[in-house]
């Protein structure tokens, strides 16, 4: 199988990589200058790479004839650089652009990775939806097979220290004199990175089938854990003298109180997690 996978030096991008390198298929990633290729050092001599900053966005489609699907993990969560026009270059003229190019040279279907925060919440969340609904809108009109990926709170080794998992457990293993913290009480779907690799492997096997247009999958355990919940686990799984200051800051505006996955679609081909929250995070704790 020929896969062509942007943000493959991310977090979840990288597991990708890694899990379609050993399964023998053809891997190329499109990645950017400031990308940091840590996570993919073991692999990449077995993988074809592009920088989207040096070559024309049809470059390795034009190199790469064939290619059996796209991946599209690349996102910008607003954290770092470029502001809120940075999030609109990457999530949306940049995904826009890319989802074209496959169009054009007629590859058919196309997996975007999409947040199930609301279109309000930031310039991320409203990014994201709105690429979504481009991808809706060409997809109904049958140019595409555009399968979309709603995904839970992925978490697991490796991840940026910007993701309020890893900051969490980074703290408690700091032991950190005091976090300071919401009251807690919003609940969420948090969902080992393996498991979201085992639910993108299970959709490989079975895209064909499917017929050219809109599709959407939800990724995510369906069991939600209250942050307060989650912090104290992590807490006593790490063995931490951390205060846990709940209450210390407000709710976020228009704070989302309950996010759980509606994961029927995907356990009706045989996928389910496998990876308890205590356990992922032992596994988090124990890579270190």
């Amino acid at each position: 199988m020929k896969i062509l996978l942007t943000g493959g030096t991310g977090f979840l991008g990288s597991h990708l990589a890694e899990k379609w390198v050993a399964l023998g298929y053809d891997i190329i990633l499109l990645v950017r200058t400031k990308s940091n290729f840590q996570r993919i050092e073991r692999i990449m001599d077995q993988v074809s790479l592009y920088n989207m900053d040096l070559v024309a966005i049809e470059k390795p489609f034009m190199d790469h004839p064939n290619i059996d699907v796209v991946f599209h993990t690349a996102t910008n969560y607003g954290r770092k650089d470029g502001g809120w026009y940075g999030v609109f270059e990457t999530n949306l003229e940049y995904s826009i652009s890319l989802l074209n190019t496959a169009i054009a040279f007629n590859i058919d279907v196309f997996f975007n990775t999409d947040t199930v925060l609301y279109e309000t919440i930031n310039y991320y969340s409203l990014s994201k939806k709105q690429f979504t609904e481009w991808g809706k809108m060409l997809a109904g009109n049958n140019l595409v097979r555009f399968i979309n990926l709603k995904l839970q709170h992925i978490y697991g080794p490796g991840d940026d220290i910007t993701k309020f998992t890893t900051y969490i457990i980074e703290s408690c293993m700091r032991n950190d004199q005091k976090l300071l913290l919401t009251p807690g009480n919003q609940k969420r779907d948090f969902i080992y990175v393996d498991d979201v690799v085992d639910a993108f492997q299970v959709l490989l096997g079975i895209y064909k089938l499917l017929p050219k247009s809109y599709h959407t999958y939800e990724i995510g355990t369906g069991v939600p854990v209250s942050i307060h919940d989650f912090v104290n686990i992590v807490k006593y799984l790490s063995g931490s003298t951390i205060e846990l200051q709940f209450g210390a800051l407000p709710y976020r505006e228009n704070e989302q109180m309950l996010i759980v996955a509606d994961n029927s679609k995907l356990r009706e081909l045989g996928w389910t997690p496998k990876v308890l929250i205590n356990d992922g995070i032992i596994k988090i704790l124990k890579g270190r």
